[in-house]
Protein backbone atom coordinates (compact mmCIF):
# COMPACT_ATOMS: atom_id res chain seq x y z
CA UNK A 1 0.00 0.00 0.00
CA UNK A 2 3.03 2.32 0.45
CA UNK A 3 3.69 2.26 -3.36
CA UNK A 4 0.63 2.41 -4.51
CA UNK A 5 0.27 5.46 -1.98
CA UNK A 6 3.43 7.14 -3.38
CA UNK A 7 2.28 5.93 -7.19
CA UNK A 8 -1.23 7.81 -6.74
CA UNK A 9 0.59 10.72 -5.57
CA UNK A 10 3.18 10.89 -8.72
CA UNK A 11 0.54 10.13 -10.82
CA UNK A 12 -1.95 13.24 -9.78
CA UNK A 13 0.94 15.58 -10.01
CA UNK A 14 2.42 13.91 -13.32
CA UNK A 15 -1.33 14.70 -15.34
CA UNK A 16 -1.45 17.94 -14.08
CA UNK A 17 1.76 18.29 -15.71
CA UNK A 18 0.71 17.02 -18.48
CA UNK A 19 -2.45 18.89 -18.81
CA UNK A 20 -0.17 22.27 -18.23
CA UNK A 21 3.20 21.69 -19.75
CA UNK A 22 3.87 21.16 -23.48
CA UNK A 23 5.15 18.01 -24.84
CA UNK A 24 9.50 18.86 -24.78
CA UNK A 25 11.76 17.13 -27.23
CA UNK A 26 13.76 14.53 -27.17
CA UNK A 27 11.40 12.75 -24.93
CA UNK A 28 14.22 12.13 -21.61
CA UNK A 29 13.91 15.46 -20.85
CA UNK A 30 10.06 15.53 -21.17
CA UNK A 31 9.79 12.88 -19.15
CA UNK A 32 12.23 13.42 -16.33
CA UNK A 33 10.84 16.76 -15.72
CA UNK A 34 7.09 15.76 -15.61
CA UNK A 35 7.76 12.54 -13.60
CA UNK A 36 9.91 14.76 -10.81
CA UNK A 37 7.54 17.73 -10.96
CA UNK A 38 4.35 14.82 -10.62
CA UNK A 39 6.47 13.25 -7.52
CA UNK A 40 7.13 16.37 -5.59
CA UNK A 41 3.83 18.37 -6.66
CA UNK A 42 1.36 15.22 -6.20
CA UNK A 43 2.99 15.05 -2.61
CA UNK A 44 2.19 18.36 -1.69
CA UNK A 45 -1.25 18.56 -3.48
CA UNK A 46 -2.16 15.04 -2.03
CA UNK A 47 -0.81 16.44 1.77
CA UNK A 48 -2.78 19.67 1.61
CA UNK A 49 -5.78 17.37 0.55
CA UNK A 50 -5.18 14.91 3.30
CA UNK A 51 -5.06 17.46 5.82
CA UNK A 52 -8.18 19.50 4.64
CA UNK A 53 -10.60 16.07 4.31
CA UNK A 54 -9.54 15.63 7.62
CA UNK A 55 -10.46 19.03 8.73
CA UNK A 56 -14.08 19.45 7.15
CA UNK A 57 -14.79 15.49 6.68
CA UNK A 58 -12.87 14.07 9.93
CA UNK A 59 -10.52 10.78 10.15
CA UNK A 60 -11.76 8.40 7.82
CA UNK A 61 -9.32 5.97 5.89
CA UNK A 62 -11.80 4.84 3.62
CA UNK A 63 -12.81 8.62 3.13
CA UNK A 64 -9.29 9.96 2.59
CA UNK A 65 -8.93 7.09 0.16
CA UNK A 66 -11.88 7.28 -1.67
CA UNK A 67 -11.72 11.39 -2.10
CA UNK A 68 -8.22 11.15 -3.31
CA UNK A 69 -9.43 8.61 -6.26
CA UNK A 70 -11.14 11.04 -7.14
CA UNK A 71 -8.27 13.76 -7.80
CA UNK A 72 -6.45 11.00 -9.32
CA UNK A 73 -9.83 10.36 -11.92
CA UNK A 74 -10.40 14.29 -12.44
CA UNK A 75 -6.62 15.01 -13.40
CA UNK A 76 -7.12 11.62 -15.64
CA UNK A 77 -9.83 13.30 -17.14
CA UNK A 78 -8.39 16.73 -17.17
CA UNK A 79 -5.33 15.11 -19.20
CA UNK A 80 -7.97 13.60 -21.43
CA UNK A 81 -9.53 16.99 -22.39
CA UNK A 82 -6.36 18.60 -23.35
CA UNK A 83 -4.43 15.50 -24.72
CA UNK A 84 -3.57 17.46 -27.77
CA UNK A 85 -0.41 19.09 -27.00
CA UNK A 86 1.99 21.75 -29.08
CA UNK A 87 5.57 20.18 -29.46
CA UNK A 88 8.46 22.45 -27.69
CA UNK A 89 12.27 21.02 -29.27
CA UNK A 90 14.93 21.49 -27.12
CA UNK A 91 17.34 22.86 -29.29
CA UNK A 92 20.84 21.50 -27.48
CA UNK A 93 19.64 18.71 -25.13
CA UNK A 94 21.01 16.35 -27.61
CA UNK A 95 24.82 15.62 -26.80
CA UNK A 96 27.39 15.65 -29.58
CA UNK A 97 31.56 15.19 -29.64
CA UNK A 98 32.70 14.88 -25.93
CA UNK A 99 29.76 15.82 -24.01
CA UNK A 100 28.64 12.19 -24.29
CA UNK A 101 31.71 11.87 -21.18
CA UNK A 102 29.34 13.76 -19.05
CA UNK A 103 26.51 10.99 -19.34
CA UNK A 104 28.76 8.19 -17.52
CA UNK A 105 29.87 10.96 -14.87
CA UNK A 106 26.41 11.62 -13.75
CA UNK A 107 25.70 8.29 -13.47
CA UNK A 108 28.79 7.67 -11.64
CA UNK A 109 27.75 10.05 -8.99
CA UNK A 110 24.09 8.77 -8.60
CA UNK A 111 25.90 5.35 -8.50
CA UNK A 112 27.67 7.07 -5.15
CA UNK A 113 24.48 8.64 -4.01
CA UNK A 114 21.89 5.78 -4.12
CA UNK A 115 24.45 3.67 -1.35
CA UNK A 116 24.92 7.18 0.78
CA UNK A 117 21.18 7.37 1.19
CA UNK A 118 21.21 3.89 2.07
CA UNK A 119 24.02 3.45 3.94
CA UNK A 120 23.05 6.83 6.22
CA UNK A 121 19.14 5.81 6.48
CA UNK A 122 20.13 2.23 7.60
CA UNK A 123 22.53 3.58 10.10
CA UNK A 124 19.76 5.99 11.18
CA UNK A 125 15.89 5.17 10.53
CA UNK A 126 13.93 7.53 12.31
CA UNK A 127 16.39 10.06 10.78
CA UNK A 128 17.78 13.17 12.38
CA UNK A 129 16.82 15.29 15.60
CA UNK A 130 13.88 17.31 14.13
CA UNK A 131 12.59 14.16 12.18
CA UNK A 132 11.35 12.27 15.19
CA UNK A 133 11.09 15.05 17.20
CA UNK A 134 9.07 17.40 14.86
CA UNK A 135 7.94 16.10 11.41
CA UNK A 136 7.37 12.03 11.91
CA UNK A 137 6.25 12.96 15.79
CA UNK A 138 3.19 15.55 14.13
CA UNK A 139 2.54 13.27 11.45
CA UNK A 140 1.98 10.21 14.43
CA UNK A 141 -0.71 12.29 15.85
CA UNK A 142 -1.95 13.29 12.56
CA UNK A 143 -2.98 9.74 10.75
CA UNK A 144 -4.77 8.60 13.88
CA UNK A 145 -7.75 7.59 13.43
CA UNK A 146 -10.04 9.14 15.97
CA UNK A 147 -10.27 12.98 16.94
CA UNK A 148 -7.11 12.82 18.37
CA UNK A 149 -5.21 13.39 15.18
CA UNK A 150 -5.88 17.03 16.29
CA UNK A 151 -2.81 17.24 18.61
CA UNK A 152 -0.47 17.61 15.68
CA UNK A 153 -1.03 20.97 16.50
CA UNK A 154 -2.12 21.20 19.78
CA UNK A 155 -0.80 23.21 22.26
CA UNK A 156 0.44 21.33 24.31
CA UNK A 157 3.47 20.38 21.71
CA UNK A 158 4.96 23.60 23.40
CA UNK A 159 5.74 21.68 26.43
CA UNK A 160 7.79 18.88 24.39
CA UNK A 161 11.57 19.67 24.10
CA UNK A 162 11.55 22.85 25.48
CA UNK A 163 8.86 25.18 25.55
CA UNK A 164 7.77 25.02 21.53
CA UNK A 165 11.07 23.43 20.15
CA UNK A 166 8.41 20.68 19.09
CA UNK A 167 7.02 23.73 16.54
CA UNK A 168 3.45 23.40 16.55
CA UNK A 169 3.28 26.03 14.58
CA UNK A 170 5.08 24.63 11.38
CA UNK A 171 3.07 23.84 8.54
CA UNK A 172 2.09 20.39 7.40
CA UNK A 173 3.18 19.11 4.11
CA UNK A 174 5.80 16.80 5.04
CA UNK A 175 4.19 15.43 8.01
CA UNK A 176 0.39 15.37 6.61
CA UNK A 177 2.19 13.30 3.22
CA UNK A 178 3.79 11.52 6.06
CA UNK A 179 0.66 10.69 7.92
CA UNK A 180 -1.30 10.12 4.33
CA UNK A 181 1.11 7.14 3.52
CA UNK A 182 0.65 5.55 6.83
CA UNK A 183 -3.31 6.01 6.64
CA UNK A 184 -3.10 4.45 3.13
CA UNK A 185 -0.89 1.47 4.80
CA UNK A 186 -3.21 1.41 8.49
CA UNK A 187 -0.44 0.94 10.08
CA UNK A 188 1.02 4.43 11.84
CA UNK A 189 4.70 4.70 13.24
CA UNK A 190 6.44 2.80 10.43
CA UNK A 191 10.12 3.87 8.79
CA UNK A 192 9.43 2.62 5.49
CA UNK A 193 6.98 6.19 5.08
CA UNK A 194 9.47 8.67 6.08
CA UNK A 195 12.33 6.85 4.31
CA UNK A 196 10.60 6.92 0.69
CA UNK A 197 9.05 10.87 1.68
CA UNK A 198 12.60 11.75 2.03
CA UNK A 199 13.59 9.53 -1.30
CA UNK A 200 11.37 10.92 -3.37
CA UNK A 201 11.81 14.28 -2.90
CA UNK A 202 16.20 14.10 -2.99
CA UNK A 203 15.25 12.21 -6.12
CA UNK A 204 12.81 14.83 -7.74
CA UNK A 205 14.58 17.89 -6.98
CA UNK A 206 18.29 16.18 -9.12
CA UNK A 207 15.36 15.51 -11.86
CA UNK A 208 13.77 19.17 -12.46
CA UNK A 209 17.02 20.91 -12.00
CA UNK A 210 18.14 18.44 -14.71
CA UNK A 211 15.59 17.97 -16.61
CA UNK A 212 14.73 21.96 -16.93
CA UNK A 213 18.37 23.22 -17.48
CA UNK A 214 18.32 20.86 -20.80
CA UNK A 215 15.56 22.11 -22.00
CA UNK A 216 16.11 25.59 -21.13
CA UNK A 217 19.96 25.96 -22.02
CA UNK A 218 21.11 22.23 -23.18
CA UNK A 219 22.78 19.16 -22.42
CA UNK A 220 26.34 20.06 -20.93
CA UNK A 221 24.52 22.22 -18.36
CA UNK A 222 22.10 20.04 -17.27
CA UNK A 223 24.51 17.76 -16.21
CA UNK A 224 27.10 19.92 -14.91
CA UNK A 225 24.31 20.97 -12.29
CA UNK A 226 23.29 17.36 -11.47
CA UNK A 227 27.04 16.61 -11.00
CA UNK A 228 27.61 20.23 -8.85
CA UNK A 229 24.42 19.45 -6.55
CA UNK A 230 25.29 15.29 -6.25
CA UNK A 231 28.75 16.82 -4.97
CA UNK A 232 27.46 18.94 -2.22
CA UNK A 233 26.53 18.39 1.22
CA UNK A 234 22.91 18.02 -0.25
CA UNK A 235 23.34 14.27 -0.27
CA UNK A 236 24.77 13.91 3.65
CA UNK A 237 21.32 16.31 4.31
CA UNK A 238 19.02 14.04 2.13
CA UNK A 239 18.74 10.86 4.59
CA UNK A 240 17.55 13.39 7.65
CA UNK A 241 13.94 13.05 6.59
CA UNK A 242 13.95 17.20 7.32
CA UNK A 243 11.62 19.55 5.11
CA UNK A 244 14.08 21.10 4.01
CA UNK A 245 14.76 19.09 0.78
CA UNK A 246 11.05 19.16 0.29
CA UNK A 247 11.23 23.08 0.52
CA UNK A 248 14.48 23.02 -1.73
CA UNK A 249 11.97 21.22 -4.21
CA UNK A 250 9.61 23.67 -4.07
CA UNK A 251 12.12 26.83 -4.37
CA UNK A 252 13.64 25.17 -7.63
CA UNK A 253 10.71 23.94 -9.20
CA UNK A 254 9.60 27.48 -9.02
CA UNK A 255 12.22 28.91 -10.73
CA UNK A 256 12.26 26.63 -13.26
CA UNK A 257 8.76 26.73 -13.84
CA UNK A 258 8.62 30.78 -14.35
CA UNK A 259 11.44 30.57 -17.12
CA UNK A 260 9.80 27.49 -18.72
CA UNK A 261 6.48 29.72 -18.38
CA UNK A 262 8.87 32.81 -20.17
CA UNK A 263 9.75 31.25 -22.76
CA UNK A 264 6.48 29.09 -24.30
CA UNK A 265 3.52 29.65 -22.74
CA UNK A 266 1.76 31.35 -19.73
CA UNK A 267 -0.59 29.04 -18.44
CA UNK A 268 2.69 27.20 -17.19
CA UNK A 269 2.65 29.72 -14.47
CA UNK A 270 -0.06 27.73 -12.75
CA UNK A 271 2.29 25.52 -11.95
CA UNK A 272 4.71 28.02 -10.66
CA UNK A 273 2.07 29.40 -8.53
CA UNK A 274 1.19 25.86 -7.42
CA UNK A 275 4.86 25.40 -6.76
CA UNK A 276 5.41 28.64 -4.81
CA UNK A 277 2.13 28.01 -2.37
CA UNK A 278 3.36 24.24 -1.29
CA UNK A 279 6.66 26.17 -0.64
CA UNK A 280 4.69 27.98 1.82
CA UNK A 281 2.41 25.08 3.40
CA UNK A 282 5.65 23.29 4.06
CA UNK A 283 7.95 25.48 6.43
CA UNK A 284 8.11 28.73 7.60
CA UNK A 285 10.49 30.06 5.41
CA UNK A 286 8.20 29.36 3.04
CA UNK A 287 5.83 31.95 3.71
CA UNK A 288 9.03 34.61 3.11
CA UNK A 289 10.11 32.85 0.21
CA UNK A 290 6.25 32.92 -1.36
CA UNK A 291 5.73 36.53 -0.81
CA UNK A 292 9.25 37.50 -2.09
CA UNK A 293 8.76 35.52 -5.44
CA UNK A 294 5.06 37.19 -5.98
CA UNK A 295 6.51 40.77 -5.55
CA UNK A 296 9.19 39.36 -8.19
CA UNK A 297 6.86 37.63 -10.88
CA UNK A 298 4.52 41.43 -10.05
CA UNK A 299 7.89 42.82 -11.30
CA UNK A 300 8.35 41.10 -14.41
CA UNK A 301 4.60 41.70 -14.95
CA UNK A 302 4.65 45.35 -15.03
CA UNK A 303 7.77 44.93 -16.99
CA UNK A 304 6.86 43.39 -19.36
CA UNK A 305 3.13 44.23 -19.41
CA UNK A 306 2.04 40.52 -18.81
CA UNK A 307 -1.18 40.93 -16.42
CA UNK A 308 -2.59 37.94 -17.53
CA UNK A 309 0.67 35.82 -16.41
CA UNK A 310 0.61 37.70 -12.75
CA UNK A 311 -3.21 36.28 -12.84
CA UNK A 312 -2.20 33.01 -13.67
CA UNK A 313 0.56 32.44 -10.96
CA UNK A 314 -1.68 33.84 -8.42
CA UNK A 315 -4.77 31.27 -9.17
CA UNK A 316 -2.09 28.65 -8.83
CA UNK A 317 -0.83 29.78 -5.95
CA UNK A 318 -3.89 30.93 -3.80
CA UNK A 319 -4.95 27.23 -2.63
CA UNK A 320 -2.18 25.94 -0.67
CA UNK A 321 -1.12 29.70 0.33
CA UNK A 322 -4.49 30.10 1.70
CA UNK A 323 -4.05 26.79 3.71
CA UNK A 324 -0.64 27.86 5.18
CA UNK A 325 -2.05 31.32 6.24
CA UNK A 326 -5.50 29.64 7.56
CA UNK A 327 -3.42 26.99 9.51
CA UNK A 328 -0.61 29.86 10.07
CA UNK A 329 -2.88 32.09 12.32
CA UNK A 330 -5.91 30.23 12.96
CA UNK A 331 -5.02 26.44 13.58
CA UNK A 332 -1.41 26.15 14.83
CA UNK A 333 -0.71 27.02 18.68
CA UNK A 334 1.38 29.93 19.39
CA UNK A 335 5.52 29.01 19.89
CA UNK A 336 5.41 29.34 23.21
CA UNK A 337 8.98 30.80 25.00
CA UNK A 338 11.00 29.12 22.36
CA UNK A 339 11.88 31.87 20.13
CA UNK A 340 9.49 35.00 21.45
CA UNK A 341 11.28 38.21 22.12
CA UNK A 342 10.79 41.84 23.00
CA UNK A 343 10.81 44.45 20.61
CA UNK A 344 13.24 46.05 22.76
CA UNK A 345 15.86 43.18 22.47
CA UNK A 346 14.88 42.96 19.02
CA UNK A 347 16.13 46.45 18.51
CA UNK A 348 19.28 46.19 20.63
CA UNK A 349 20.04 43.19 18.21
CA UNK A 350 19.69 45.01 15.11
CA UNK A 351 22.57 47.66 16.44
CA UNK A 352 25.05 45.08 17.38
CA UNK A 353 27.51 44.99 14.77
CA UNK A 354 29.23 41.80 15.91
CA UNK A 355 26.08 39.61 15.13
CA UNK A 356 26.53 41.14 11.67
CA UNK A 357 30.18 39.80 11.34
CA UNK A 358 29.63 36.55 13.12
CA UNK A 359 27.04 35.61 11.12
CA UNK A 360 28.79 36.44 8.19
CA UNK A 361 31.55 34.38 9.16
CA UNK A 362 28.95 31.71 9.61
CA UNK A 363 27.64 32.14 5.94
CA UNK A 364 31.47 31.70 4.63
CA UNK A 365 32.31 29.06 6.54
CA UNK A 366 29.04 26.31 5.54
CA UNK A 367 29.71 27.92 1.91
CA UNK A 368 33.39 26.51 2.64
CA UNK A 369 32.14 23.44 3.79
CA UNK A 370 29.86 22.63 0.85
CA UNK A 371 32.62 20.56 -0.87
CA UNK A 372 36.47 20.14 -0.59
CA UNK A 373 39.34 20.32 -3.16
CA UNK A 374 38.80 21.19 -6.43
CA UNK A 375 35.97 20.09 -6.81
CA UNK A 376 34.02 22.55 -4.14
CA UNK A 377 30.96 23.67 -6.14
CA UNK A 378 32.04 27.63 -5.91
CA UNK A 379 35.24 26.66 -7.46
CA UNK A 380 33.56 24.56 -10.69
CA UNK A 381 31.19 28.02 -10.87
CA UNK A 382 33.87 30.19 -10.69
CA UNK A 383 35.75 27.94 -13.28
CA UNK A 384 32.88 27.70 -15.67
CA UNK A 385 32.06 31.65 -15.28
CA UNK A 386 35.77 32.01 -16.68
CA UNK A 387 35.53 29.44 -18.88
CA UNK A 388 32.11 29.72 -20.59
CA UNK A 389 31.41 33.24 -19.83
CA UNK A 390 28.32 35.30 -18.60
CA UNK A 391 25.58 35.42 -21.60
CA UNK A 392 24.69 38.98 -21.38
CA UNK A 393 21.44 38.86 -23.74
CA UNK A 394 20.00 36.00 -21.19
CA UNK A 395 21.50 38.35 -17.82
CA UNK A 396 19.36 41.25 -19.00
CA UNK A 397 16.05 39.25 -19.40
CA UNK A 398 13.87 40.60 -16.92
CA UNK A 399 12.53 36.79 -15.88
CA UNK A 400 16.10 35.89 -15.26
CA UNK A 401 16.65 39.47 -13.18
CA UNK A 402 13.86 39.10 -11.09
CA UNK A 403 15.01 35.68 -10.41
CA UNK A 404 17.81 36.51 -9.35
CA UNK A 405 16.59 39.45 -7.11
CA UNK A 406 14.16 36.81 -5.57
CA UNK A 407 16.96 34.61 -4.08
CA UNK A 408 19.36 37.22 -3.31
CA UNK A 409 16.77 38.82 -1.28
CA UNK A 410 15.74 35.31 0.18
CA UNK A 411 19.55 34.92 1.33
CA UNK A 412 18.93 37.97 2.97
CA UNK A 413 16.12 37.17 4.57
CA UNK A 414 17.79 34.56 6.45
CA UNK A 415 20.31 36.39 7.43
CA UNK A 416 18.24 38.98 9.12
CA UNK A 417 16.20 36.16 10.68
CA UNK A 418 19.70 35.18 12.61
CA UNK A 419 20.61 38.86 13.11
CA UNK A 420 17.33 39.08 15.14
CA UNK A 421 16.52 35.81 16.64
CA UNK A 422 16.02 35.80 20.47
CA UNK A 423 17.99 32.19 20.63
CA UNK A 424 21.99 31.71 21.47
CA UNK A 425 23.22 33.04 18.26
CA UNK A 426 26.11 30.30 17.99
CA UNK A 427 24.00 27.70 19.07
CA UNK A 428 21.44 28.89 16.11
CA UNK A 429 23.61 28.96 13.36
CA UNK A 430 25.10 25.61 14.44
CA UNK A 431 21.86 23.68 14.33
CA UNK A 432 20.12 25.17 11.21
CA UNK A 433 22.65 27.15 8.76
CA UNK A 434 23.52 24.11 6.77
CA UNK A 435 20.12 23.02 6.18
CA UNK A 436 19.14 26.74 4.92
CA UNK A 437 22.17 26.17 2.46
CA UNK A 438 20.33 22.78 1.28
CA UNK A 439 17.15 24.35 0.53
CA UNK A 440 19.12 27.18 -1.61
CA UNK A 441 21.60 25.80 -3.53
CA UNK A 442 19.44 23.32 -6.15
CA UNK A 443 18.22 27.06 -6.73
CA UNK A 444 21.43 28.83 -6.59
CA UNK A 445 22.81 26.20 -9.31
CA UNK A 446 19.77 26.73 -11.41
CA UNK A 447 20.09 30.55 -11.59
CA UNK A 448 23.86 30.67 -11.95
CA UNK A 449 24.45 27.79 -14.91
CA UNK A 450 21.12 29.14 -16.17
CA UNK A 451 23.44 32.71 -17.19
CA UNK A 452 26.56 30.86 -18.84
CA UNK A 453 27.41 30.76 -22.41
CA UNK A 454 26.95 27.03 -22.78
CA UNK A 455 29.64 24.53 -24.20
CA UNK A 456 26.72 23.99 -27.42
CA UNK A 457 26.35 28.04 -28.15
CA UNK A 458 30.10 28.81 -28.04
CA UNK A 459 30.71 25.94 -30.81
CA UNK A 460 27.84 26.87 -32.37
CA UNK A 461 29.67 30.25 -32.64
CA UNK A 462 33.09 28.92 -33.22
CA UNK A 463 31.46 27.17 -36.32
CA UNK A 464 29.41 29.88 -37.39
CA UNK A 465 32.93 32.10 -37.78
CA UNK A 466 34.89 29.55 -39.56
CA UNK A 467 32.10 29.47 -42.42
CA UNK A 468 32.50 33.37 -42.34
CA UNK A 469 35.85 33.60 -42.84
CA UNK A 470 35.87 30.54 -45.21
CA UNK A 471 32.82 32.47 -47.10
CA UNK A 472 34.80 35.80 -47.03
CA UNK A 473 37.99 34.48 -48.40
CA UNK A 474 36.46 32.89 -51.40
CA UNK A 475 33.92 35.99 -52.03
CA UNK A 476 37.49 38.00 -52.17
CA UNK A 477 39.47 35.30 -54.56
CA UNK A 478 36.30 36.10 -57.08
CA UNK A 479 36.83 39.75 -56.65
CA UNK A 480 40.13 39.39 -57.53
CA UNK A 481 39.51 36.96 -60.32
Amino acid sequence: MLIVSLLSSTAIGYLLARVLLPVYKPAWTDLLLKVSLGAGLGAGVTSGFYFSTRILIGPSRAISIATEFLLLASAAAGFWLARRKRIVIAAHAVPCGLLWSLLPAFAVALALAVPLFLDSTASNPYGAWDAWAIWNQRARFLAQPDESWRRAFSPLLNQIAGAGAAHGDYPMLLSGYIARCWTWMDSIGGVAAPIATAALFSAATVGVLVSALAILRGWSMAMIAGLILLGTAFQLISPWQYADIPIGFYYVSSFALIQLADADSQRILVLAGLATGLAAWTKNEGLLFALLLTCAVAVNGFMSKNWRGMAVFAMGAAAPLALAVCFKFFMAPPTGTFGQASLGDTMHRLVEWSRYLKIAKAFWIEGVAQGAGIAHPILCLAALGACLKVSMERLRQPVIICSLAALLAVYAGYFCAYVITPLDLNWHLNTSLDRLYAQLWPSLLFLVLGIFKTAEELATTTLTNQRDRTTGRTKNKKVKR
